[in-house]
């Protein structure tokens, strides 16, 4: 039942989603003053996303250190300001409403679910972390149980944070190709060469690190039955 709970969330967000990706395509060429809004959120939101992924130990621990500490979904926090870049790219005050409204829509029910999930694991823990520490919304102190530890840069890159950050860039270069070639119809020029090599690049490294995961994934499986 869990299984079949999760694959239908998945469908769902696909074709929530979907909408927003072919209005984003015919959306005009990007202009300055969204430029500059829309690239600091994106980095922000890849800045706290890597950063939780430096401490959430999935199913295994409840994390309440480095951002847990401030908020309890810092990963969807920074899914947010991170598509939230991307919208204002766009230009276009109804896909702005249209990716707020959905995005309320999806995760509220997610988190919902994912919560008593935790209170069902951890008990007294995550009730009382979850009685102090807010949502969706940044705390001024630290959680006071918070435990000291250092941020597990071996944990981001298992947890495929890398990925993502890959992902992103050969977005942004996708979306630069488009405003110069398919909107502005400049022609091929020496930067353009490069940038399409180092998108070239980057393309590859997720693909390798996708294989990498798949192996590690194995491994452990393979561990977990011996």
């Amino acid at each position: 039942m869990k299984v079949f709970d999760k694959v239908r969330f998945k469908k769902l967000r696909l074709w929530i989603f979907w909408p927003y990706c072919i209005v984003f395509i015919f959306c005009p060429p990007t202009r300055g003053l969204y430029l500059q809004y829309g690239i600091p959120l994106i980095v922000l939101g890849l800045v706290i996303r890597l950063w939780a992924s430096g401490y959430i130990e999935k199913s295994r621990k409840l994390a309440i250190c480095g951002p847990y500490a401030f908020v309890r979904n810092p990963l969807y926090v920074g899914n947010f300001l991170l598509v939230a870049g991307f919208t204002f790219l766009a230009y276009n005050p109804f896909l702005l409403s249209y990716y707020i409204g959905a995005f309320w829509f999806l995760y509220y029910f997610t988190i919902k679910k994912e919560e008593g999930v935790l209170l069902e694991k951890f008990g007294n823990e995550f009730r009382q972390y979850k009685k102090e520490v807010p949502a969706f919304i940044f705390r001024l102190a630290p959680y006071r149980l918070a435990e000291k530890k250092k941020f597990n840069f071996s944990l981001s890159v298992k947890n495929g944070e890398w990925i993502r950050i890959y992902g992103v860039l050969i977005l942004l270069a996708m979306i630069y190709f488009r405003d110069e070639f398919a909107i502005a119809k400049h022609p091929v020029g020496a930067r353009h060469v490069v940038l399409m090599a180092i998108t070239l690049i980057l393309i590859a490294g997720v693909l390798w690190n996708i294989k990498i995961r798949r192996a590690l994934d194995r491994k452990e499986a393979h561990a977990s039955h011996s």
